[in-house]
């Protein structure tokens, strides 16, 4: 299968179909798994995963560092150890709650991407199938209905009274999603 990453969608529906070597029943399952070997899975790739001391010298190399390490110094300079003393306590908390923050929030978005298993509608030799969508493969045939979420690239060969938001969706209640509560 040779198809031009930045053309198939562009493409009529019938050359698109050819192009992406499918048919309106789908493709067979042995096509589907040799295509996923051949391709991969449908997922994003993760993040690279970032080490405690890539995230500590992040938190020391910042503007905010830089001024209390300055006005630390200029302190020191002057003679009042004492205010010196309690700005780099402050340097402290500050670059202790910002690790903090960062590696629970890189552990949690971690999780989410485990969490996360979407499923897709998919027609396979004339079937429709519900699988999960990391399967799905170039040229399959997906189906979608009102309120689903498109789960990879495709191409449109059929709709009815189609509508779409490009919205980020919030899985939260709304009083928590406003941060003026």
């Amino acid at each position: 299968m040779h198809v031009e990453a930045a053309l198939w969608h562009a493409l009529a529906i019938e050359p698109a179909l050819a192009a992406l070597q499918t048919e309106r029943a789908g493709l067979s399952d042995q096509e589907a798994a040799a295509r996923l070997l051949r391709f991969g899975p449908n997922r994003l790739t993760p993040p690279e995963p970032v080490s405690v001391l890539v995230i500590l010298r992040d938190q020391l190399t910042s503007v905010v560092v830089f001024l209390l390490v300055a006005a630390i110094i200029i302190s020191l300079f002057l003679g009042d150890r004492l205010e010196a003393a309690a700005i780099a306590a402050v340097l402290v908390i500050n670059t202790l709650i910002g690790f903090l923050t960062e590696w629970r929030a890189r552990r949690a978005m971690e999780a989410l991407l485990e969490l996360d298993t979407p499923r897709a509608s998919v027609v396979r030799h004339g079937d429709l199938r519900v699988i999960d969508a990391q399967t799905l493969v170039p040229g399959d045939i997906i189906e979608l209905s009102a309120g689903h979420q498109v789960p990879a690239d495709a191409r449109v060969i059929h709709e009815s009274d189609l509508r779409t938001t490009e919205a980020a969706r919030c899985r939260c209640r709304l009083r928590r999603c406003n941060s003026s509560g």
